[in-house]
């Protein structure tokens, strides 16, 4: 009887194969050092309540030579190379202690489908949410809330332009996706905006 796949010497299953090797110009573009590196970060930033997209964003800036498409992509890869990894030791009863990789699947999104002219604009409106959240919660401990207005505002312009940009330079493959879980309720927003500061008016 032919054995199944996951007794071969290669670590992968068929699938799982063509996945990585469609992967492997950039996979191959890490030093085994960058790998240990990546592997340290993304448990450093999986405690963090942020986006998946602001976690890569943040974990690509320890690179010099990485995007955020570069660092979700080989994310993607280290988790099907550790999970077929897992799969063969399963099979071969040896019961080693394993990694959870929970955190690097959640963490795999949308940033692949970035194009590379895209990448400088969309990190540049990433940090900008990020410093007005930051921002945001300062108001709130200095009793300012009233000032967050604004930068609600900035933050919704900032994720219909991602959304926009995301949209125009998506690849075939990730249109057939189904559409995002959550949009924003710009409804609700116009409300609450107008409702506190009624002479504004936003686009």
């Amino acid at each position: 009887m032919e054995n199944p796949p996951w007794t071969n010497d290669n670590l992968t299953t068929p699938s799982e194969s063509s996945s990585l090797i469609s992967r492997s110009e950039i996979a191959m573009n890490w030093t085994s050092e960058e790998d240990e590196c990546l592997v340290r970060l993304l448990d450093s930033y999986s405690w963090e309540s942020c986006s998946a997209v602001t976690r890569y964003s943040k974990i690509a800036a320890w690179f010099h030579d990485k995007t955020i498409r570069d660092v979700a992509i080989r994310s993607r890869w280290i988790y099907n190379k550790e999970n077929a990894k897992r799969r063969k030791e399963d099979h071969n009863g040896l019961g080693r202690a394993r990694v959870d990789n929970k955190e690097i699947i959640d963490m795999v999104v949308a940033s692949q489908v970035f194009q590379p002219s895209q990448h400088g604009v969309d990190n540049e409106l990433l940090k900008q949410n990020e410093q007005c959240f930051n921002k945001i919660c300062a108001n709130f401990t200095s009793l300012s809330p009233t000032e967050n207005l604004d930068l609600f505002s900035k933050i919704r312009e900032n994720i219909n332009s991602l959304i926009k940009n995301l949209n125009e330079n998506v690849s075939e493959t990730w249109k057939q996706m189904p559409p995002l879980p959550e949009k924003l309720n710009d409804s609700l927003f116009y409300v609450l905006y107008n409702a506190v500061s009624p002479s504004s008016n936003l686009p």
